[in-house]
């Protein structure tokens, strides 16, 4: 019983915070947010979940400090694949998430925090929802 609440709380997506690019100017913030998914792993798409799976969400922490303008999931490459006979559109691999932010006047220290909502697959399985929260000092 252990190994599979071991299992539960596992991620298999990992932000690559070595790549994050941060770009600021004229009081806006763009960063792109480089996701990779675990080999031998998928995760379900943010777009067209229409097979009852669990759509790929970002979500941010709201903060006086900024307000985001814009988010887009700018680097996937959709598949399909067929587990149990159903279709899914997944993303596998490393796919990336761009984010532009309008800031207010005189601030220095910022801080983005936020979380990826996903359900991991393998090419038999489908897993529990995972929640990967992250902070970004910008």
């Amino acid at each position: 019983m252990f190994p599979l609440f071991g299992n539960e709380t596992k991620q298999f997506v990992q932000l690559n915070e070595a790549d994050i690019v941060i770009k600021r100017e004229n009081g806006y913030a763009t960063l792109t947010l480089p996701f990779e998914v675990l080999e031998g792993y998928h995760i379900q798409s943010n777009s067209d979940a229409s097979d009852g799976s669990i759509p790929t969400e970002i979500s941010f922490v709201e903060n006086d400090n900024y307000k985001i303008e814009y988010q887009d999931f700018s680097l996937k490459n959709d598949e399909t694949i067929f587990l149990n006979g159903d279709k899914h559109k997944v993303l596998s691999n490393r796919f990336e998430v761009k984010i532009t932010l309008k800031l207010n006047d005189n601030v220095s220290d910022l801080k983005l925090e936020g979380a990826l909502d996903y359900q991991a697959c393998t090419d038999r399985l489908c897993l529990f929802p995972r929640t990967l929260n992250f902070q970004i000092q910008l």
